[in-house]
């Protein structure tokens, strides 16, 4: 079962690289440098699917673009846990799972980024914070009102990018839909500079 999982895993950060093609930036350049030299060969936890996930497979079905199959395929195999390094409400968390696939803390270790999904269930606002490293969001389904610094909130829909600078406030709140977005950061990973 591990090599059909690892293959599965393998096709899934492909198509998201690939992905990242499409955004001419630094950050979306480095993340993909950094996907494409680590080797996913190692032990991985099990797969961890939190009651939020159930919106996963509606999600991911109303997809119609080359993500579609490797996430369709791959979307149970991955470890989803909770967001926010444990600083936000399960008020909040009930209704949102993140998966970290490579990362100090990921499924598969990587020192030099944090790379993986984010769920936001329907109506749920994510309220602003901060943390050292540069990041970058891609969403994949779904779309939120995105406030970044202390300019108005903007609506962000499927295929928007949005790239925070190290330290730059930010917050997100869906609507009906929810959203799944693509999530990677850069540069100082520690999780003890995220502050809401």
């Amino acid at each position: 079962m591990s090599g059909a999982r690892r293959l599965r895993l393998q096709a899934l950060l492909d198509a998201l690289v690939a992905r990242l093609q499409v955004h001419d930036s630094a950050i979306a350049g480095q993340l993909r440098r950094e996907v494409l030299r680590l080797d996913i060969s190692g032990p991985m936890p099990d797969p961890v699917w939190m009651d939020t996930c159930d919106l996963l497979p509606d999600l991911v079905a109303q997809m119609r673009d080359d993500l579609s199959a490797p996430l369709s395929a791959a979307v149970r195999d991955l470890f989803w846990r909770r967001p926010g390094f444990g600083r936000l409400p399960a008020s909040l968390t009930d209704n949102m799972a993140v998966t970290e696939i490579l990362g100090p803390d990921g499924m598969f270790a990587a020192r030099n980024l944090r790379f993986g999904l984010l769920l936001q269930g329907p109506w749920v606002s994510y309220p602003s914070h901060r943390h050292a490293a540069g990041e970058l969001y891609h969403i994949l389904r779904g779309q939120a009102e995105w406030q970044v610094g202390v300019g108005p909130a903007r609506l962000q829909e499927a295929g928007a990018f949005i790239h925070h600078l190290p330290g730059q406030p930010h917050g997100m709140r869906t609507g009906a839909g929810g959203m799944l977005a693509l999530w990677g950061w850069t540069g100082d990973l520690g999780a003890d500079s995220y502050a809401v």
